[in-house]
């Protein structure tokens, strides 16, 4: 995981990487936008396991999410999330509705600022995201959600140098209505890096679940 031109040990880029440096990969919305107009916030729990395969390392990692979207037209909404390891923006825009499946895209772009410590550098990270969300309802009350996930990664000391990684992977999604307004979304997510090193060279495992309320 190291990168020659950083300057900063090995084990201190990694646990930095590990422990402030993975962005949020939970979806818990499916493919249908906010009524335009209108809100939807919600709160969320993420479970992270980050394996490095070079290094042959496991590491542990937990993050606290709240969202907030607003629909603007009927196809399209936009949001915010603020996590426990920085923040993001996005746009869903629903490009295909179908009588089975409908299907949206959310580009989302988030940041976050490290300091130095024992554990962490001193570090600014650039994460975008590229979900594309299938939904289908499965009765009156579920909704199933899946489809692929590309994920970009600029990890960017103040001592210089850098280090990048792209990941792909996929998610699935289960909501289930609790009432009109409330609903519960547990997620499962699976990223292998396919170039680089960020947030992690091998495999990114998360498991999560949200709660949404629409307003």
């Amino acid at each position: 995981m190291s990168h020659p031109r950083l300057a900063v040990g090995p084990l201190a880029l990694a646990a930095t990487l590990f422990l402030a440096g993975c962005p949020s990969v939970s979806t818990l919305h499916r493919a249908d936008p906010v009524k335009p107009g209108r809100w939807e916030l919600g709160a969320g729990l993420d479970g992270l396991v980050l394996r490095d395969v070079p290094q042959d390392t496991r590491a542990p990692s937990g993050q606290v999410l709240v969202t907030a979207r607003r629909g603007v037209l009927e196809d399209l909404d936009v949001g915010a999330r603020l996590y426990t390891f920085g923040l993001d923006a996005s746009v869903r825009w629903r490009f295909f509705h179908g009588r089975t499946w409908r299907v949206a895209v959310i580009p989302t772009l988030g940041t976050a600022k490290t300091s130095e410590s024992q554990t962490t550098t001193e570090a600014w990270h650039l994460f975008a995201q590229v979900p594309v969300v299938f939904t289908r309802d499965l009765g009156r009350d579920w909704r199933l959600s899946c489809g692929p996930r590309l994920v970009w990664g600029l990890y960017y000391p103040e001592g210089g140098g850098q280090a990048q990684g792209t990941l792909l992977g996929a998610f699935a999604n289960a909501e289930y209505a609790l009432s009109r307004a409330w609903a519960l979304v547990p997620e499962l997510s699976l990223h292998r890096t396919i170039h680089g090193e960020v947030p992690v060279d091998g495999f990114v495992l998360h498991v999560g679940a949200g709660l949404l309320w629409r307003f």
